[in-house]
């Protein structure tokens, strides 16, 4: 008897011992030796196709699918893929068709070297696929697959609870980060696009009404206190007429010509200002910052506290009717819609020109205003 035939007998009176009298009772072994298969998901790419893996043993492996004829006795490189959570392994060996069902598509391949460079990693994967353990490769790591005789560790589902808690407050931290990133950015974009430095000097000032005078001569009495009613100046006229003017209100005269000048008709005489006027700012706008206000840009005025007070723009239409050049500037007055301290007269201020659209402005106003952008921002 030989030795082979020697470990047959062992091999059958081994399972007639365990119960498994016929071959349909024997555990499923890839030709008679110790290694079982293992069914556990997987593919095989081989000869240009691609097969489903039904199971592997550390020797051999049965796939299914669309196989050319006359694979049997052939060796083939197969690549073995292994999908987990998140990354896969492929793992290169060479095989064997041992046997092949054209009914059901099922190839039997045999390793051709079973002890060769794959063994480790195979090894590896088949056995901590039965123990339910975790699966890592090069400090990749898969979760374990869910096992009925894996217990749940005490205190699992609080470090899961704790795990999605900061999760969700990274998420909101970014997202809070990333709001007001793109609120600062959309603020300088639309500082570039919508908003125009005025160029021409802006000065606060009293709100003022010029008293012209009305004949060309000169001036024989002037009245830097007359009320109203009374004559605030009078002119003797080149025809040797006199021409007496009387205060048309109760206002403050904050500039008069001298006694005895001569002047010239429609010349500028006093400034009259009333007791309760507010401050205004004088400005000179030239021709685009014209087209701009014609083209409903609001003016701002930036005051040296840092607050921004909008503003309604009066043009002098005499100055343009009188036919300056597009190059020169126009006299504005810029009416304030808040008060200006009177400290402010006689200061220079910075205006702009301010034309973001109705819709920019309303979605800044209410990113501004949401709780996010508030709690992000907090000092």
């Amino acid at each position: 008897m030989t030795t082979v035939d020697h470990l047959n007998k062992e091999r059958e009176r081994g399972y007639a011992a365990n119960g498994f009298g016929t071959a349909e009772q024997r555990p499923d072994l890839i030709e008679d030796n110790e290694h079982p298969f293992i069914q556990l998901p997987f593919a095989v790419g081989m000869d240009g196709r691609t097969y489903e893996g039904t199971a592997i043993s550390m020797v051999g492996a049965r796939v299914a699918g669309l196989a050319n004829r006359h694979l049997v006795g052939l060796s083939k490189f197969a690549a073995f893929r292994f999908n987990f959570d998140g990354f896969s392994i492929a793992i290169p060996i060479e095989v064997k068709v041992t046997s092949e069902s054209l009914e059901t598509g099922q190839l039997t391949l045999k390793f051709c070297e079973p002890t060769g460079p794959h063994m480790p990693h195979l090894r590896y994967i088949l056995n901590s696929w039965l123990a339910g353990d975790y699966v890592h490769m090069n400090g990749v790591i898969d979760a374990p697959r869910k096992s009925a005789s894996v217990a749940r560790a005490p205190g699992a589902q609080p470090v899961r609870r704790a795990g999605r808690f900061r999760r969700l407050l990274g998420t909101l931290l970014v997202a809070s980060a990333s709001l007001v990133l793109v609120l600062v950015a959309a603020n300088a974009l639309g500082k570039r696009l919508f908003i125009a430095e005025v160029a021409g000097v802006s000065i606060v000032d009293k709100s003022t009404t010029p008293l012209k005078a009305t004949v060309g001569g000169q001036l024989a009495f002037v009245d830097r206190h007359a009320v109203m009613g009374k004559p605030a100046y009078s002119i003797l006229a080149s025809n040797g007429g006199s021409v007496t003017v009387a205060m048309p209100c109760d206002c403050v005269i904050d500039k008069s010509v001298e006694n005895g000048s001569t002047v010239s008709p429609g010349e500028t005489l006093m400034l009259l200002s009333k007791k309760d006027a507010a401050p205004i700012v004088r400005s000179n706008f030239d021709a685009s910052d014209l087209r701009l206000l014609a083209g409903g840009a609001i003016p701002k005025i930036d005051l040296p506290s840092g607050e921004v007070v909008p503003a309604r723009a009066e043009i002098d239409r005499f100055a343009l009717s009188a036919g300056q050049n597009a190059a020169s500037t126009i006299a504005v007055s810029l009416l304030p819609t808040r008060p200006i301290d009177d400290a402010l007269i006689g200061r220079p201020v910075n205006v702009r020109l301010d034309s973001t659209p109705a819709w920019v402005t309303a979605a800044v106003r209410r990113v501004k205003s949401s709780r996010l952008f508030a709690a992000e921002v907090a000092p």
